[in-house]
């Protein structure tokens, strides 16, 4: 199934077009020097320090918000903005020292350049951040743990599936399930509760969301609700982006909207790149010579960088390193010559120099790097040695030293030290080979990858197959990526992250094309179910009918279509089309063989209501308890239905609701228990409450809240409680008691 990608005579990009080096090339990977950059006496670090000095108005601003943030006086949301490279997150982190001093903590989670459809990814990297940090200290980790659970409670799984990282603060956890009515909502709540249990005003927490410009809409969707929360006092939200966003981006509508919708104040802090008469400021500052003597080199370097922060930065280390800028002993001052620098760039465009830098580290190291830009900005190692059979480490640390990546002693980890490298290396892809390339990625990663790594890595694995979903020919392979696509969707639903799991699924049915119902009925039918749910889920009606349209022009076993049905049935309910759902309801039900009466008179009803009795009737808690399980599908498919019509009934049509419970009361009792007993019972404790049979409602409230606790079914949790509870049913017998020991 492997293939290694086709290479190119372009000497800038030959190297990285495949994957298989000679092992000769293994030998020549140079051993680790003395480092030049990023010491206290390099340019680089003079001209950082300098430089961030000078953005003391932007300091002040931002200070001023996070004072106003952490104790929540207006809801705000810092934004600062300006030209890739000219020091955004750098300026946000400057937050460190009085976040610390507060006793807080600073995290940081950036989205991907790449635009892989992987979801909430900034804010898995900024709570991943976090899981490492509180793990360091056994008294934090066991308070982060107990306030945690205690805020979200059974949602604990929800967080855990999200980010794997807090598995190692508060456990494995279950995932409990969720029903579609109001998912995103309860997955939002559960969340916001999280992040409340982190921070407060004696502790803050500030997360820095980079490069926003590349967020997906399920990010900026929480992000608003966490925003808007006004019980969530201590978290403090900073946001990086490009300047001039469309006006017509995700993140454009999002700032619309907190703004004009929420009433959030956004504080935007704007940086800009140096004039040339700026540069030539620092430089005459940094090499002790007046300006009309480094006025050349002021040129190059403005020639070069267009006055942009990192560019200047990574400019004067590179001319450091090839000692075209050095420091004459004799002399006592820097020299440098104009003609050697511009002969020695390959090209005069901005950021050239990087493209020099790049070229000369060793074709081993530029490989792993150009791999590396391909999956995230911070490196998994063990995935890169999967990817490349080899150990990377030594090219890891060669590149570190070169200033294209940057170690974490703390985490044992690498990341790119900027977007611009991560964008230089990957720009070594030929553009009409990328599709090919990620492609080999994806496949390495598949046979590679044992099951338990596989699982870990899936929206990797699946991103880079869908970036190359066009160029896979064998049906074979197509079959089995489609299988992948459907796992990662509903793994990504588990999360609620509906809109990516939609992406992959949607995905795996382009992958099987149109013959797709003759050839792989199973899976196609699995992958537009589960699709049209995410498109429901995303208020998406229009794609979520021609989903179920293509369901039913397709499938012709009625079973088969059971899902279907219930997917359209709800969603009509969730549109507020409540007449239409109980007739779709009806239909379905006389298709399985259960009717309902069409007219409804009271004498029928109390006759259905004497049915029930009788079958109740001798069946004491622990036989109702010890009822056989349910698996006739059939009835459970028409169980499924009437719990779905329950709903649009109590709002369009309230005389039919009596007559549903009591159907789902006989198919319970005749045919045994099921998921939906519970609230059956709960249900038809209300209805004899109505009656006046206060025993009896009392009773099966009681058993209600048992087969709840047995079955661990929490989705129907709030739908039991409000029944019990809610009507007051398990109140009714004691109060009776209560009066009869007191007469009058």
């Amino acid at each position: 199934m492997e293939s290694e990608l086709p290479t190119s005579s372009d000497s800038q990009t030959v190297d990285v077009v495949g994957f298989e080096l000679h092992n000769d090339c293994l030998d020549d990977i140079p051993t680790a020097k003395d480092p030049i950059i990023g010491t206290e006496g390099s340019l680089k670090s003079r001209l950082v320090q300098k430089i961030y000095q000078r953005e003391n108005q932007q300091v002040k601003l931002l200070l001023q918000a996070y004072d106003r943030l952490k104790n929540r006086q207006t809801p705000e949301f810092i934004l600062i903005s300006g030209p890739c490279g000219s020091g955004k997150t750098q300026l946000a982190k400057t937050l460190s020292k009085a976040v610390h001093g507060d006793g807080g903590m600073l995290l940081t989670g950036k989205f991907d350049p790449l635009r892989k459809p992987e979801p909430y990814k900034a804010f898995v990297g900024a709570f991943t951040e976090y899981a490492s940090l509180i793990s360091q200290n056994q008294q934090k980790l066991d308070s982060a743990r107990d306030a945690i659970l205690a805020a979200v409670g059974d949602g604990a799984g929800v967080i855990t599936n999200m980010i794997p990282a807090l598995e190692g603060v508060i456990g494995r956890r279950r995932v409990a399930k969720m029903n579609k009515r109001g998912a995103i909502s309860s997955f939002v709540f559960v969340f916001q509760m999280f992040v409340k249990a982190l921070g407060s005003p004696e502790h803050p927490l500030v997360i820095v969301l980079e490069d926003m410009q590349w967020s997906d809409p399920c990010s900026l969707d929480l992000l608003t609700s966490l925003i808007t929360d006004v019980d969530n006092k201590g978290a403090v939200f900073i946001g990086t982006c490009e300047e001039n966003l469309p006006s017509d981006s995700p993140l454009s509508s999002m700032l619309r909207k907190l703004e004009d919708t929420c009433g959030v104040k956004i504080v935007n802090i704007q940086l800009e790149n140096f004039s040339s008469y700026e540069v030539q400021q620092i430089l005459s500052h940094e090499l002790q010579l007046p300006q009309d003597q480094i006025s050349e080199l002021a040129e190059v370097m403005l020639a070069q960088t267009n006055g942009n922060l990192f560019y200047l930065t990574e400019f004067a280390q590179w001319l450091e390193e090839e000692q075209l800028l050095k420091y004459d002993q004799s002399l006592m001052q820097w020299k440098w010559d104009k003609e050697e620098i511009l002969l020695t760039i390959s090209c005069s465009c901005v950021g050239d120099f990087l493209i020099d830098k790049l070229e000369r580290l060793p074709p081993i190291v530029r490989e792993v790097l150009t791999v590396a830009s391909c999956l995230d900005s911070v490196l998994d190692e063990e995935l890169l040695r999967v990817i490349l059979d080899f150990d990377v480490r030594p090219s890891l640390e060669i590149a570190a030293e070169h200033g294209f990546l940057v170690a974490d002693g703390r985490q044992q980890t690498f990341s790119f030290a900027h977007d611009v490298m991560q964008s230089a290396a990957y720009a070594k892809i030929p553009l009409n080979n990328r599709n090919a390339f990620h492609l080999t990625i994806g496949r390495k990663m598949r046979m590679g990858l044992d099951p338990s790594e596989l699982e870990k890595h899936i929206f990797t694995v699946v991103g880079q197959f869908c970036l190359s979903a066009d160029i896979i020919q064998e049906e074979e392979e197509r079959v089995e990526v489609a299988t992948l696509c459907l796992h990662a969707g509903r793994m990504a639903a588990k999360s609620s992250t509906f809109r990516m799991a939609s992406v992959y699924l949607k995905c795996g049915i382009q992958l099987l094309g149109p013959d797709c119902w003759r050839e792989q009925y199973d899976l196609s039918l699995q992958l537009h179910n589960a699709a049209a749910e995410m498109a429901l889920c995303t208020a998406s009606y229009s794609e979520m009918d021609d989903l179920l349209n293509a369901v039913f022009k397709n499938i012709h076993v009625f079973q088969d279509r059971m899902q279907a049905y219930a997917t359209r049935i709800f969603s009509l309910g969730v549109r507020d089309m409540q007449q239409q759902a109980i007739a779709e309801g009806q239909d379905v039900l006389k298709q399985l063989g259960e009717r309902i009466p069409e007219h409804l008179y009271t004498t029928r009803l109390l006759r259905e209501m004497a049915r029930v009795r009788k079958l109740v009737r001798g069946k004491s808690d622990a036989m109702l308890m010890r009822l056989d399980s349910l698996n006739d599908p059939t009835k459970l498919a028409a169980l499924q239905i009437l719990d779905l019509m329950f709903l649009s009934s109590l709002i369009a049509r309230p005389t039919f609701v009596p007559f549903i419970i009591l159907k789902m009361m006989k198919l319970t009792l005749q045919h045994g228990l099921s998921p939906w007993s519970a609230n059956s019972f709960a249900l038809y404790g209300i209805l004899c409450c109505k009656v006046g049979n206060v025993d009896e409602a009392f009773r099966f409230g009681q058993l209600a809240l048992q087969l709840l606790e047995q079955s661990q079914r929490r989705e129907f949790l709030p739908r039991v409680y409000a029944a019990v509870y809610g009507k007051k049913i398990s109140l009714e017998k004691p109060k009776r008691c209560l009066i009869n020991q007191f007469p009058l």
